[in-house]
């Protein structure tokens, strides 16, 4: 009788928010008619997909051809509690839509939105991260979503869709509202909260939705997504396999087959590929022969490895960075800065030594830590760009802004260092016709450059 009187009262809060979200623009009533289209690129094949709230799939029409009803990827559900410690049922009162680009297509049109084939050559590709409001009760952090200068992700997607890309690369973490937001702070007062559609819409789909409908995304799973937190959303909306009730992360049961994919590739032109992995269930603590993913990271790994030959530069994305420099924790610490591994920093030490990752690896891209960061290091190792800074919360360093000395990089085994602390996005822009030289390009919130990094061979160099 309690949990259902519970129940009651939080259904009641969340309807009481989507009425508040709904005078701020970030979602749209139960009333309107709903449908929201985007292209996501998976293993050798991009997939037009559209969420609607309307009672049917809407109609695509490829080229001059007759438009056709898209497929229902899977309809809309109330998914009961993972388990009894949850609080709030996921609910997804919507369609997702779904339908694979025919091979000779050179545009689909769903409702009068365009979607043009992305080119053979990709020449310029928006890159952003960690992009979700953050509202976590256990941590007592609540982001102010209702502040686009304190969550500037609409001006953010706005700027980066003027770029006119070709391609989008989000490095994971796209869900972070997780907890009501008290009433007693204006900031966040009246947002949704937990894994349903509404929190993804206000969170990624309504504030996206310019950059959406601007290119194809490819997008890396964050830890965000795993199945444990927003994972019944990633495969829903995101993930780019087929749909599988096994793996739709609605069984906690289940979750060792929805918290896994296998890496996959995704061409860029003559001699470059991007190689997205999956490291939604990796931890910040050190993953051993003990853990469940120590023997599925390393055959992954290994896959990694093979998928790396069929092209000369390769661009390696997680959303885990391999080593993040960061304030040093220890007081004792011989440096103020250290540079941390992360889970599975251990299990490719162990298959290659400090290289990491095998040539023709180039470099890496990451999100998670919330901050831009640009490392070349002064071994046989691929260059890194750390980029989780286009919405959610900031690291909190306090004044500290890290700047790297001679002995702090000598200490490091780093030859090159740049970092950005504040919110913004990034573009790779390919240099030469081949595809094995590319300029990337720090932007802040407004779309103006503050750093260029010329990237070749495994260097990463920013002025």
């Amino acid at each position: 009788m309690m949990n259902n009187i519970i129940q009651k009262l939080l259904s009641f809060a969340i309807l009481l928010g989507s009425v508040f979200i709904v005078n701020l623009g970030f979602a749209t009533q139960d009333s309107a008619e709903y449908v929201q289209p985007y292209l996501v690129v998976g293993d050798n094949q991009y997939i037009l997909r559209a969420v609607t709230n309307l009672p049917k799939c809407p109609t695509v029409q490829w080229d001059a051809q007759k438009a056709e009803e898209m497929k229902v990827r899977v309809a809309g559900a109330k998914i009961s509690l993972r388990k009894k410690s949850d609080v709030i049922e996921s609910d997804f009162p919507v369609l997702t839509c779904e339908m694979v680009w025919p091979k000779d297509a050179k545009e689909g049109k769903v409702n009068n939105q365009v979607f043009k084939r992305p080119a053979n050559e990709i020449k310029k590709i928006i890159v952003i991260g960690d992009t979700g409001c953050r509202l976590k009760g256990a941590e007592n952090f609540y982001q102010d979503c209702n502040d686009q200068s304190k969550w500037p992700l609409a001006q953010i997607m706005a700027n980066a869709a003027a770029k006119n890309p070709d391609l989008v690369i989000h490095v994971g973490d796209l869900h972070y509202r997780e907890s009501p937001c008290p009433d007693t702070l204006p900031g966040c007062k009246g947002s949704p909260w937990g894994y349903g559609y509404d929190t993804w819409k206000a969170d990624f789909f309504v504030p996206s939705k310019p950059l959406l409908e601007k290119a194809a995304w490819v997008y890396v799973r964050g830890n965000h997504e795993a199945c444990s937190r927003a994972g019944q959303g990633w495969h829903r909306f995101i993930d780019t396999h087929s749909w599988d009730e096994k793996r739709s992360c609605n069984d906690h049961s289940n979750d060792l087959i929805g918290d896994y994919s296998e890496p996959f590739s995704v061409s860029l032109g003559k001699s470059a590929q991007f190689i997205v992995f999956d490291s939604a269930k990796n931890a910040n603590k050190k993953i051993t022969e003990k853990d469940e993913s120590f023997l599925i990271y390393v055959s992954q790994f290994k896959t990694i490895e093979k998928l790396a030959l069929n092209k000369k530069f390769n661009i390696f994305g997680s959303h885990h960075p391999l080593n993040i420099v960061l304030p040093s924790k220890k007081k004792e610490s011989e440096s103020e800065y250290q540079l941390y591994p992360t889970g599975f920093t251990n299990i490719l030490s162990g298959l290659n030594g400090e290289e990491l990752l095998k040539s023709p690896i180039n470099f890496t891209i990451h999100g998670h830590n919330h901050i831009f960061e640009a490392i070349t290091y002064d071994i046989n190792r691929p260059a890194e760009i750390v980029t989780g800074n286009s919405g959610s919360s900031l690291e909190e360093y306090g004044d500290v802004k890290i700047a790297l000395t001679a002995a702090h990089k000598k200490l490091m085994k780093i030859k090159e260092f740049s970092s950005y602390q504040d919110f913004g996005f990034g573009t790779l822009e390919r240099q030469d016709e081949m595809g094995e030289k590319w300029l990337f390009t720090e932007f802040d919130v407004n779309g103006k450059a503050l750093l260029k990094c010329d990237i070749s061979e495994r260097t990463v160099i920013c002025k």
